[in-house]
């Protein structure tokens, strides 16, 4: 099984929230400690979708290091999501089976395909083979009693270590879980 966290920061909290940045790390289950990762910006002047001014002074709040980064791309949507299939799909291949994980997923990909949409792409992903990360732990716990730490970010709002540390959790669920014999298909 191939799996693909993704992280977004966005301006604004809505589905159809501008993205100023996404990151992905992936890995195969059978070589789980070969992490592939990558980060995009998106130029502020050309983020599409929805920009919250409220959201946008609470960045003002955060980082000054991260908030430049954040806010310092230079690539348009277009090319940040052509370049994020393009990514995606040279992991997956044709024939192999992915899971794709967001934390929480009622954030990340309703935003995403509003993105995929706004710009006339297609996902290199069905909406069949995404999972909330979120929800696995909480079923973890409600079933097993098995309560999973959350991973706190090196770097908070800092894409690429959001996504790093919700795929050590990730990890973390996927053990347990196979440690229960309850690797079902659906994880």
């Amino acid at each position: 099984m191939k799996r693909i966290m993704i992280d977004l920061e966005t301006i604004s909290t809505f589905p159809n929230a501008g993205v100023v940045a996404i990151a992905l790390v992936m890995y195969d289950d059978k070589d789980s400690e070969n992490l592939r990762g990558r980060t995009w910006y998106i130029d502020p002047d050309f983020v599409i979708g929805h920009n919250n001014p409220e959201t946008r002074d609470w960045w003002n709040d955060q980082d000054p290091n991260v908030r430049k980064k954040i806010f310092g791309g230079n690539e348009t949507p277009r090319d940040v999501f052509q370049s994020v299939n393009g990514f995606v799909s040279g992991f997956i291949g044709y024939s192999e089976e992915v899971r794709i994980y967001a934390d929480p997923a009622n954030f990340d990909f309703p935003i995403l395909k509003s993105q995929y949409q706004a710009l006339g792409l297609q996902s290199p992903w069905s909406w069949r083979d995404e999972r909330c990360l979120r929800t696995m732990k909480k079923e973890l716990a409600d079933n097993t009693g098995i309560e999973i730490e959350e991973v706190t970010s090196e770097i908070p709002h800092d894409p690429m270590h959001d996504c790093l540390a919700q795929v050590k959790e990730l990890k973390t669920v996927l053990q347990v879980y196979r440690s229960l014999g309850n690797q079902g298909k659906k994880r």
